[in-house]
């Protein structure tokens, strides 16, 4: 049962341990607690190759985006305002 649940988890854009990916959803992202979001954003553009995006500026933008696309990958928001 514990796997499973684990494994939706991962599937539904979280890591087994509930931490956001760059697949993780704008909704999953806004539901997240504020530390947890800026720590996202900053993993998620370092794994992507964002380069110069900072997250405490960076994470105003990703909420009004995300807050109008709640089905958006968090992935692709971060890549498209780094770039």
């Amino acid at each position: 049962m514990l796997a499973c649940l684990a494994g939706r988890a991962l599937l539904g854009g979280l890591a087994g341990d509930g931490t956001l990916t760059a697949r993780s959803s704008c909704a999953e992202f806004l539901r997240a607690p504020s530390a947890d979001q800026a720590r996202a954003i900053e993993e998620v553009a370092l794994a992507g190759g964002v380069s110069g995006l900072d997250a405490r500026l960076a994470q105003p933008a990703v909420v009004h985006y995300c807050a109008g696309r709640p089905g958006a990958r968090l992935g692709e928001v971060v890549a498209k305002l780094g770039g």
